[in-house]
């Protein structure tokens, strides 16, 4: 959102360069490609490594807020007023006073 204004000739510089340069460079890695389904058991660990990594991330959010979710808004709701209402209340006496302890 902050980048100066000649970002973008630099991007397309970059990307030129790169597209350019695909058949005079080895590449280091590769992209995974979409995993189907959840492995049932987790593979051991190997002694060797192959420089691959997937990550697979699963979602068990149907939709909805549970009712810990919920509640846990709701009292940070309730605080955030309370602290909110607490501090007009005390600028609003025009006196100056030391915070509570």
């Amino acid at each position: 959102l902050h980048a100066r204004p000649d970002f973008w000739n630099e991007a397309r510089s970059l990307l030129n360069w790169g597209f350019r340069a695909h058949d005079l460079v080895r590449p280091i890695g590769t992209l995974v490609g979409p995993v189907t389904a959840a492995p049932a058991a987790a593979p051991a660990a190997s002694s060797g490594h192959t420089g691959e990594t997937a990550v697979l991330l699963t979602s068990h959010h149907g939709g909805t807020l549970a009712v810990w979710q919920l509640a846990l808004l709701a009292g940070s709701a309730a605080v955030a007023v309370t602290v909110t209402a607490r501090r007009q209340r005390r600028r609003s006496s025009g006196r100056l006073s030391l915070p509570p302890l």
